[in-house]
């Protein structure tokens, strides 16, 4: 997830609030309309990241998890691809991210392209079809790789925040939406003696432009997605200032009822050896989901050192635990530059604020959704907020953290 101010990096928030020529007054924009907004928006800093994992066999038969990241970035005059590949069974792991030429046409189809400024290394996404995608390229991460997609979603992709439209520095700098159920199939060849068959993979596609450089209070970010083995896709956010976390989202695309949600509470707790490593295990809680897991790295080498940017951790990963009392697991990664043991608070069911009081201005929230499916405020488990969920709010008001 979600803001990066920088070329080379990723989601969800920047790791150093550099600055780089582009606009930094927070423009006024409407919630994406698709396929329109696929396209590039010249006025933001800007990129398309996918967050692959696949299923493949060499010539011999023999299987493992490949996990990519490959990452098309646009801020200013300087456009950027990171690639990367991480084997689970040699646990070895490369990245590198390159300078070049970004074009993004939308002439008949969407078409994103990549070449770098050695000729040597190159990327396409494109649009083939309603359904139908390819990312092709060569890099020296990930070989030589052809990748076919599909998704029935991809012109109705889940936005953050319910409009895709979020606050990551201030209010409203940020567009960002999801497609997270690209099913991949293709090959990938390594070198002469590494070539496999992709049988069946996952990838999350983000698409994310935003109008605002690093604010001095910001620390650092967690962003995480993950695919259940119930065929359900989640993505997490959060933010870290100097005054707390804040600038929370979350989103689910329920793909057998084809069904999107989206809030903005939960809490994380990150658990690291030392002050000075990244984190070994997280632990997410959305109370509004009724979800609770532990977040498990397959690594801890999956680390991304940026030419001109504070490096960054972005392992695959392992995802376990419980939705509404029911067990499950997943994989997807998880992303954070922050380092050591820390916590977000967690709110208290009917605090929908988040500022430790269950009171006159949660009601108020509460009530604009009345009658609405919205699991954030629904208490009941059920999603729909009805007279149920207010009987438990009266339960709680009153009720404080401290």
């Amino acid at each position: 997830m979600v803001v990066a101010i920088s070329l080379f990096i990723v989601r969800t928030a920047l790791h150093q609030p550099t600055v780089f020529a582009v606009n930094t007054t927070t423009i006024a924009r409407p919630s994406p309309i698709f396929p329109t907004d696929h396209q590039a928006h010249p006025d933001f800093a800007e990129w398309w990241y996918f967050n692959i994992i696949n299923q493949v066999a060499d010539s011999s038969g023999t299987s493992r998890e490949l996990s990519h990241l490959i990452s098309f970035s646009r801020i200013g005059n300087q456009s950027g691809l990171l690639t990367s590949t991480y084997n689970s069974n040699t646990k070895e792991f490369e990245e590198n991210t390159y300078q070049g030429t970004l074009t993004v046409s939308t002439a008949g189809n969407l078409k994103i392209a990549f070449q770098g400024s050695d000729n040597t290394v190159h990327a396409v996404f494109k649009r083939i079809s309603a359904t139908d995608f390819t990312l092709e390229g060569e890099t020296p991460e990930m070989g030589t790789f052809t990748f076919q997609m599909k998704s029935s979603n991809f012109d109705n992709p889940i936005k953050w925040g319910g409009t895709g439209i979020i606050n990551v520095f201030k209010e409203n700098d940020t567009t960002y939406y999801s497609v997270p159920d690209l099913e991949t199939t293709g090959t990938i060849d390594l070198a002469p003696e590494e070539q496999y068959v992709v049988s069946t993979g996952k990838t999350w596609m983000d698409h994310q432009y935003f109008s605002q450089k690093g604010s001095s209070d910001w620390l650092g970010h967690y962003w995480l997605s993950f695919h259940t083995s119930e065929g359900d896709h989640y993505g997490f956010v959060t933010q870290e200032f100097t005054s707390g976390f804040k600038n929370t989202y979350w989103v689910k695309y329920s793909k057998k009822i084809n069904q999107h949600l989206s809030g903005t509470d939960g809490s994380i707790t990150a658990t690291a050896d030392n002050e000075d490593q990244y984190p070994k295990s997280l632990k997410l809680n959305i109370p509004s989901l009724h979800l609770e897991l532990i977040i498990s790295p397959t690594s801890m080498n999956q680390v991304y050192t940026p030419p001109i940017q504070t490096e960054f951790f972005e392992p695959s990963a392992l995802f376990s635990g419980t939705i509404s009392g029911k067990n499950f697991t997943g994989q997807g990664f998880f992303e954070t530059h922050l380092k050591g043991s820390r916590s977000s608070p967690a709110n208290s069911d009917g605090d929908f604020d988040v500022d430790c009081d269950v009171d006159i201005y949660d009601y108020n929230l509460f009530s604009q959704h009345y009658d609405q499916i919205n699991c954030q405020f629904n208490l009941i488990d059920d999603c729909k907020v009805d007279d149920d969920d207010l009987k438990r709010f009266l339960e709680l008001y009153g009720n404080s953290c401290q």
